[in-house]
């Protein structure tokens, strides 16, 4: 939960919305394209974007 309130605080607010027993789920999803976006950002080289996805 902390790492998607910190990579993208708009959709931690939306997650506050959604019903009790999805919410589990939707922050899975946003902190795994938390992860993608900051592997783009981190990493400059094709390979070790690779290696890190």
């Amino acid at each position: 939960m902390g790492a998607v309130r910190a990579a993208d605080h708009d959709r931690y607010l939306s997650v506050l919305y959604a019903p009790a027993d999805k919410r589990g789920a939707l922050l899975a999803l946003y902190a795994f394209n938390a992860e993608i976006a900051g592997v783009r950002d981190r990493i400059h080289e094709p390979l070790p974007g690779e290696v890190r996805l």
